[in-house]
């Protein structure tokens, strides 16, 4: 189950093609070694860990890797986020939208709201919104949105498309 390093298969090959490295943080490899029940039990723990990286995105603008951190009382999932052009990199274990309140966080997980989706499409970031779940967070049932109109729980997901630049 564990491992840092990120393959892609070509011609029936497997090559290595970015390993993460966690510093401090790394939980050491040789638990890929043990059994599943084993590697939970390490991971459940170990406090001051960051495992099971995702590669979200990767392409020439950013790269997106959203990974565990165990701090001993709670895990929480965090995001690495490279802007490659101007080189700057951000960890964050939350993104608060703060333009238009809605949806009120954004995770760029290609399985976030358990819909698996692109993350990036042409310069834009993509999130998928779930109305009952965004409403949710702010106590509404419904709510009032500029340039989209009333959002109501059973509404259908919303495609946020935001902007790199």
């Amino acid at each position: 189950m564990y491992d840092n390093t990120f393959y892609k298969i070509k011609e029936m090959e497997v090559h290595p093609i970015l390993k993460i490295d966690f510093g401090n943080y790394n939980l050491n490899e040789s638990i890929g070694k043990k059994s599943i029940n084993n590697q939970m039990l390490h991971i459940q723990k170990t406090k001051n860990i960051a495992y099971f990286p995702v590669l979200n995105a990767n392409n020439e603008n950013i790269r997106i890797i959203s990974y565990y951190f165990n701090s001993g009382n709670n895990t929480f999932v965090h995001e690495y986020i490279e802007l490659k052009k101007i080189k700057k990199i951000f960890h964050t274990k939350l993104i608060l939208n703060d333009i238009t309140f809605f949806p009120k966080f954004i995770s760029f997980r290609n399985n976030s709201s358990n819909i698996n989706h692109e993350v990036t499409y042409k310069n834009y970031l993509v999130y998928i919104a779930l109305p009952y779940v965004e409403l949710s967070l702010i106590n509404k049932n419904s709510l009032y949105i500029d340039k989209i109109g009333q959002v109501n729980e059973l509404d259908n997901p919303v495609i946020v498309l935001m902007k790199l630049k």
